[in-house]
C-alpha cells in the first residue's frame, strides 16, 4: 500500500500531481515524507510523462514535487485528497513553529495515468499557515521530521481509529492557528485536545469531564516544566554571552545536553561555578537567572514544590479553558481574559503532541489513549519516588540532591 492510499482510497484511476512552490517548502515537504523534488521539467522521472511540457512555466527560484500513483475518481478528487494531506505539514509547522512558512502555487498539476492528459487545477487552500506565539525553534524540519515518524508511524497509518484521531485533532489545531477570533480559536482548539482524550470515567454515578481531562493533561504539560526552566535560561545565556558560556559547560560540564551540563556544574565544583559566573560578568540578571536555578537544585524539596505549585497553576488554567469553552457554546457569552486563554491552550496542546510523541520514542507506544495514560502515570510515579527519596532521613544532602538532579534532567526529559 503507498503512502497516499493513506489519505484517499475512493477507486479511479492513478494520477500524478505536481506541486510547486518556493525550494525551500518543497525541499522540507520532500525531506519529512520522503516524497521526490526536482528542479525543472527535463529532470522528472520517464514514468511522468507531460505531453505538452511547455505548459508548465517553472520559475528559477521553485521547485516541483512530485506525489505518483495516486487514486482518484477524477483529477478535482486528486486535488481534493492532496490538500487534505498538505493539511499534515501545516499542523507539524504549527507543533513546531518557525520561520518556515506554506509556499505553493495555488494551481496543481493533474496528470492523468492511462492518457497523460495534463489539467491545471486550483487547490484553493482553506488554511494557511500563520505565525505561533509559541517561541522559534531552529530547525522546522529536524523536529518536524521527528514528529512526523511518530503521526506517520506504520502502526498509527495502519489502526484506523488512531489515524482518525491523529488527523481530527492536527487538523482542528490547524484551523484554530488560522481562525480570526478568538472564541473560534478556543471552541476548535478544544475539539483537537478531545479528539485525542479517551472518555471520561464514571464518579459517582456522573461524568466528570474536566476532572477526567486534567489528569491526563497536567503531566504532559508539567512534567518537563524544571528541565525547560534549565533550557530557556541556557539559551538565553549562550545567545547573550556566546563562547565563553558554552566553553565552560563543554569543558566542565557533565551530561546529554547543555542544560543538563549547565545543571551538574551549579551542583559540583565550586571553582567551575566561579567560572560559570566570571562568563555572565557583565550581566547581573542572567547571573540571577542562574543563581536561582541553582537554588532549585541545592534544595530539592523547594525545587519539588515548584512543580507542584505549577501543575496547580496548570489544572486552575484547563478549568478555565474548558470553562469558557463552554460558556461560549452554551450561552454566547465570553469573558475579557479570553487572548491569554487561547494562547495557553496553544501552548498546552503543543506540549501534550510533544509527550505523545516522547511516548512513540521511548516506550513505541503509539495509540494515543494508551500514551497519556502512561505519562499521567509514570509522571506520577516520579514524583512519588523523588519524593519519598527526599523525607529519606538515612540520605544525606548530597545523595538528595543527586536524586533530584536525576529527576529533573533524566526522569522527566
Amino acid at each position: 500500500m503507498g503512502f497516499f492510499d493513506k489519505f484517499h482510497r475512493d477507486g479511479g484511476g492513478d494520477f500524478t500531481i505536481l506541486l510547486i512552490g518556493s525550494s525551500r517548502y518543497i525541499n522540507f515537504l520532500s525531506g519529512v515524507f520522503s516524497i521526490p523534488a526536482y528542479s525543472n521539467i527535463e529532470s522528472l522521472p520517464p514514468k511522468v510523462k507531460i505531453i505538452e511540457p511547455e505548459k508548465i512555466g517553472l520559475p528559477a527560484d521553485k521547485k516541483i514535487l512530485v506525489l505518483t500513483q495516486y487514486k482518484a475518481r477524477d483529477p478535482y478528487s486528486a486535488v481534493k485528497g492532496v490538500e487534505s494531506f498538505l493539511t499534515l505539514p501545516r499542523s507539524f509547522l504549527f507543533i513546531y513553529p518557525s520561520g518556515l512558512r506554506e509556499a505553493l502555487e495555488d494551481e496543481c498539476i493533474v496528470i492523468e495515468g492511462k492518457t497523460s492528459k495534463l489539467h491545471k487545477i486550483s487547490r484553493k487552500s482553506t488554511v494557511s499557515s500563520l505565525p505561533s506565539k509559541s517561541s522559534m525553534i531552529k530547525s522546522a524540519s529536524k523536529s518536524v521530521k521527528s514528529f512526523a515518524e511518530y503521526a506517520l508511524a506504520s502502526e498509527v497509518m495502519s489502526d484506523r481509529k488512531t489515524m482518525g484521531m491523529m488527523l481530527r485533532s492536527l487538523n482542528s489545531a490547524s484551523l484554530a492557528a488560522n481562525s480570526s477570533d478568538s472564541e473560534t480559536q478556543l471552541i476548535t482548539l478544544w475539539s483537537a485536545f478531545e479528539a485525542l482524550l479517551p472518555a471520561p470515567s464514571k464518579d459517582d454515578g456522573k461524568h466528570v469531564r474536566i476532572v477526567h481531562f486534567n489528569k491526563l493533561i497536567v503531566p504532559c504539560v508539567a512534567r518537563k516544566y524544571l528541565l525547560s526552566k534549565f533550557q530557556n535560561c541556557f539559551s538565553v545565556c549562550a545567545a547573550s554571552v556566546g563562547g565563553s558560556f558554552q566553553k565552560v559547560l563543554d569543558d566542565h560540564g557533565a551530561g546529554a545536553s547543555p542544560a543538563e551540563r549547565l545543571g551538574s556544574i551549579l551542583i559540583g565544583e565550586p571553582a567551575y561555578q566561579k567560572m560559570l559566573m566570571k562568563s555572565l560578568a557583565d550581566s547581573p540578571l542572567l547571573m540571577n537567572r542562574v543563581w536561582s536555578l541553582q537554588r532549585v537544585l541545592l534544595n530539592p524539596k523547594d525545587g519539588l514544590g515548584k512543580t507542584t505549585t505549577h501543575e496547580s497553576r496548570v489544572s486552575w488554567q484547563v478549568n478555565r479553558i474548558y470553562r469558557e469553552r463552554n460558556d461560549i457554546v452554551h450561552s454566547g457569552s465570553r469573558s475579557p481574559f479570553i487572548a491569554p486563554l487561547v494562547e495557553n491552550a496553544f501552548l498546552y496542546y503543543r506540549l501534550v503532541i510533544r509527550s505523545l510523541e516522547d511516548a512513540f520514542t521511548r516506550y513505541n507506544v503509539y495509540e494515543p489513549h494508551s500514551a497519556l495514560q502512561l505519562i499521567s502515570g509514570q509522571h506520577s510515579d516520579a514524583k512519588d519516588a523523588i519524593g519519598q527519596m527526599l523525607s529519606n532521613h538515612k540520605l544525606n544532602d548530597e545523595q538528595k540532591q543527586l536524586a533530584f538532579f536525576k529527576f529533573v534532567f533524566q526522569d522527566q526529559a
